[in-house]
């Protein structure tokens, strides 16, 4: 029997607490805070700390701004999966693109196929307008040159 939308939408979220705790423990653990120093950051008990560590409960908006200044991370790097990407500045430096394309993935985890269509509809609108105001900018140019 196939889930029902809210039982998708459930499994959605566990997900993506479970990506996000995974994140926040490597993170703390990276720079040798203990529980009780995030707990404390956050103004949270160490038992909430350790749920959400382990994706038993969400990260608020709140906090998950705290962490991302903490930190110094986008929010978006907390929903990108460990085993695809460890988010560093050197990676992002070292190639921007594959680091963007990895932000995108995370925050196109849970749309739809409509959204997905409308998004890759906008980015190749985009696309065809940027190349012709490229074109445009060349001619004039051109233009002057004469």
């Amino acid at each position: 029997m196939p889930k029902s939308k809210p039982a998708e939408e459930i499994a959605k979220k566990r997900r993506l607490d479970a990506i996000v705790g995974a994140n926040l423990r490597a993170e703390r653990q990276a720079r040798h805070m203990t529980m009780e120093d995030m707990a404390e950051a956050l103004n949270l008990s160490v038992h909430m700390v350790r749920l959400m560590e382990k994706g038993d409960r969400g990260v608020t908006p709140t906090n998950m701004q705290k962490l991302s200044e903490m930190f110094d991370m986008p929010l978006d790097a907390f929903y990108i999966p460990r085993t695809e990407s460890k988010y560093s500045l050197r990676e992002e430096a070292e190639d921007p693109r594959k680091y963007l394309r990895q932000r995108i993935k995370a925050l196109t985890l849970d749309f739809s196929a409509k959204e997905l269509e409308f998004l890759i509809s906008t980015i190749r609108n985009f696309r065809l307008v940027h190349r012709s105001n490229e074109y445009v900018e060349e001619e004039a140019g051109n233009e002057g040159a004469l």
